[in-house]
């Protein structure tokens, strides 16, 4: 992933490589993996979860599968949830940190019920593929990340979640 910094914003551009015979199997019978997360984040993004704002995407003109680029516009000043954790959490006054972890752990309670009710799952949720942004107010928004292989379908039930 590549930060380019630009007068009106920051971008990231993803170099979605292909590593292997396998990879390279997917990318003949399924889109280009680029198109699938800027689709994917463009449906999370219409369902109000929030995800990077995809702006582009393509692959050179070839007849046989190759890597693909996707464009998105910077999230911040959401961070990475690991971020959070390792950088700015420690840095609180000690007498913060119980309300902020409080309402982290409920910020993220609610974000993950509602990907649920939405019927989205994510193969990969550990903590560098959710984006925070804790605001003053102190109630967090998440976002996801790397939302190429999200699932889409009914609410999750309560045997699923």
């Amino acid at each position: 992933v590549y930060r380019v910094a630009l007068p009106s914003g920051v971008v990231y551009v993803k170099h979605c490589r292909i590593n292997g015979p396998r990879a390279w199997a997917r990318e003949v019978i399924r889109p280009p993996k680029a198109r699938m997360e800027f689709e994917n984040a463009a449906r999370l993004r219409s369902l109000d979860i929030g995800a990077a704002t995809p702006l582009a995407w393509g692959v050179a003109d070839s007849l046989w599968p190759g890597a693909s680029h996707l464009i998105t516009r910077d999230l911040a000043p959401a961070v990475p949830l690991t971020e959070f954790l390792e950088s700015r959490f420690p840095a609180l006054a000690p007498d913060e940190r119980p309300r902020v972890r409080r309402q982290l752990a409920r910020g993220l309670g609610r974000f993950l019920a509602l990907l649920h009710d939405c019927g989205v799952t994510h193969p990969d949720p550990h903590a560098g593929n959710l984006l925070v942004e804790f605001p003053a107010s102190l109630v967090p928004h998440f976002s996801l990340l790397d939302v190429h292989a999200v699932r889409f379908g009914p609410p999750l039930s309560r045997a699923e979640t």
